[in-house]
């Protein structure tokens, strides 16, 4: 999921300004497979384990010296709305509790001069429940 222009982004009660999308990306932590001995096609598949991760990219000019570090616990919380940064139409609240898994540079040829990557990665409450909840904002 991509979601361009977060507004009132947070973690750890961290304002992380500058946001120029944040993605939600999910995939299989364990995958189950069987075959029968009809053909070399399996017949079942399952993922009973995911991994979900959280990226958020900000355009920097000069380096931030509030920037989560690895291993920082904290909940991740922004605003945002599929019609526009500065409207309120379907507008939703994203949390979660989150673990910092890395956070890289990348320098860029244009303006701004640099972009930095947080990665997350959300926790459940309890292994059952998605580790995100949306809300109406």
């Amino acid at each position: 999921m991509l979601l361009p222009l977060p507004n009132s982004l947070t973690f750890a009660e961290i304002a992380l300004s500058d946001a120029a999308a944040v993605t939600i990306d999910r995939a299989a932590a364990k995958e189950v497979l069987d075959w029968s001995d009809a053909g070399p096609h399996p017949v079942f598949a399952d993922v009973p384990e995911e991994r979900t991760t959280i990226t958020i990219a900000r355009d920097l000019i000069r380096g931030d010296l509030s920037a989560p570090a690895p291993g920082q616990l904290g909940e991740l919380t922004f605003l945002f709305s599929a019609a526009g940064a500065n409207s309120d139409a379907a507008r939703k609240r994203f949390t979660a509790a989150c673990v910092v898994r890395d956070v890289r540079h990348e320098l860029l040829p244009a303006r701004p001069a640099a972009r930095q990557l947080i990665t997350l990665l959300p926790i459940s409450p309890d292994g059952a429940q998605d580790p995100i909840t949306i809300t109406d904002a």
